[in-house]
Formats: C-alpha cells, structure tokens, sequence
C-alpha cells in the first residue's frame, strides 16, 4: 500500500487514492499498447512468412512444371533418336543431369518451406504463450485492483459509521445538563 495515500486519522485520502488508481491505471493501459503493438507486429510477420511460403510453394510447382516439361521434351528426343546410339546416350546424360537438379531445387525448396513452416508455428506458439501471460497479469491486476477497491470501500464505510455514532453522541449530549463535564472527558 502506498504511504502517500495515508492520512493523520488512518484513513485514506480521497484525492490521492484517485490520483494513484488513475495512474496505476494509465500504467496497465500503456503495457496493454504495447503488448497489442508486440502481437500486431508479429502478426504482420507471420503473414510475410506465409506470403514467402506461397512464393517458395508457387516456385517449387513451377519447377515441377519446368521437370515435367523437361521430362517430355526429353520423351520426345528419345523417339526421335533410337536410331543413333550416341543421342540416346546423351539425352539419358541430360535427363540425369536435369533429374538430379530438379531434385536438388525441390529438396532445396521443401527444405526451405519446412523451415519457414517450423519458424511460422514457433512464433505462433511464442505469441499464444506471450497473450496468455499477458491475459494472466491483466486478470491478476484486475482481481488486485477490486481488492484495494473494497478495502477502500469498507475502511470508508467503517469511518462514516464511527463518524455517525459520533454525532449522534454529540447531540445527544448537547441536550443534557452535563454537557461541560462530558466534554471534559471526551
């Protein structure tokens, strides 16, 4: 509890109790700002990485295409070439070759979605694990904030009591005879 909101009767002031909540609040609002601009920038990050992930998708299909065109044109040569044993052994050459590239860019591609993948669900399992703090802390400061609240709410309740039986006290003292003396030992 704070020491600046005391007063000299063990009370609270009324003023600076506000004062003190208003800032306490304008702190947790700040934090809030801040953790939400957190998640928007990862979020605008994990969107990039999937958008790369298309791209580096979209390029592995196109080479497949590139494979599967590769593939027929060197169909085709083969037809035409059966009768030249050197043509078919360099068209086997070239097919190997293109093969084993086609092979290397698309294990080279699934190997780099793969890891964009896994890089995309480990932010996604930080930024979850990041609100869910985030949302705990918020839930412990309310649940604190309504305990200083109702604290608050029944130390004034209890003055206003005392406060009340004191007047009463107090006029009912006034109308009797020994008034002087009571005072005297009030």
């Amino acid at each position: 509890m704070d020491k600046k909101l005391k007063t000299r009767l063990l009370g609270f002031s009324r003023k600076d109790t506000l004062n003190y909540i208003e800032s306490y609040q304008a702190e947790c609002y700040e934090k809030i700002t801040e953790l939400k601009a957190e998640v928007d920038a990862l979020q605008k990050e994990n969107d990039s990485l999937k958008a790369e992930k298309s791209a580096v998708q979209a390029e592995i299909n196109s080479m497949k295409a590139e494979l599967d065109n590769l593939s027929a044109q060197l169909e085709e040569e083969r037809k035409k070439t059966t009768e030249n044993e050197n043509i078919k052994t360099r068209v086997g050459e070239i097919f190997i070759d293109a093969k084993e590239r086609a092979d290397s860019i698309v294990n080279t591609a699934k190997t780099d979605a793969e890891n964009i993948r896994s890089a995309a669900i480990n932010q996604a399992k930080s930024t979850v694990t990041d609100i869910d703090a985030t949302y705990s802390e918020l839930e412990a400061l309310r649940n604190n904030m309504k305990t200083v609240f109702n604290d608050f709410c029944d130390r004034v309740d209890s003055i206003n009591g005392i406060l009340k039986s004191a007047k009463s006290n107090l006029n009912m003292d006034s109308t009797s005879e020994n008034t002087e003396v009571k005072i005297k030992y009030l």
